[in-house]
């Protein structure tokens, strides 16, 4: 062997060592995906690229009454074992105008917003501070003495938008037996 081959060998060698640390060490492309975490706790003044917000409440129900002003006032429960979450937030877009898009993560279950139209969603609308309801989610009893983290994002596409991160102790929470919605979305 002459010392030109040992020399090709040994380059060959260090360029598939380099290719496979730049392979190991690649974003996946879920992480390209994923707004960007701000962190806080209730009552703090979260601000991202395109919301800001504070966390003013949650209360806990075991249903929701929309009495909208005739007859026949619509009633939603929770099911059985189960609880109605209702967070509400001061907040304000910077960029567009879009509704509020909420999750609520407890332990490795993500909860999304139940009941949709019932308990009217925050519009965000820039430059105008808003306070409202933000996500009624459905959750089982048992997970009102967790941590859990209410995520907002101000926008249509979280992808392009940071994500504002509430952490909360859910059995800090205000307890009543029905909430009252008078005015639908």
């Amino acid at each position: 062997m002459t010392w030109r081959r040992v020399l090709n060998w040994g380059v060959f060698a260090v360029l598939v060592v380099c290719a496979i640390l730049v392979r190991n060490h690649q974003i996946d492309k879920v992480e390209l995906q994923e707004p960007i975490d701000v962190r806080g706790a209730e009552g703090q003044r979260l601000i991202g690229r395109n919301i800001a917000a504070t966390l003013t409440g949650i209360t806990i129900t075991d249903s929701v009454i929309g009495d909208y002003g005739d007859d026949h006032p619509e009633i939603y429960a929770a099911h059985n074992g189960w609880v109605l979450a209702i967070f509400s937030i001061d907040a304000q877009s910077t960029v567009s105008d879009d509704k509020t898009n909420t999750d609520l993560v407890i332990a490795e279950n993500t909860y999304g917003t139940r009941y949709m139209g019932i308990v009217p969603e925050l519009q965000l609308t820039p430059g105008i501070p808003n306070q409202g309801y933000a996500g009624t989610f459905e959750i089982p009893v048992s997970a009102l003495q967790s941590r859990a983290s209410f995520r907002v994002t101000g926008s249509g596409n979280p992808s392009r938008d940071s994500r504002l991160v509430f952490d909360v102790t859910l059995a800090n929470a205000q307890r009543v037996p029905a909430l009252i919605v008078k005015k639908r979305i």
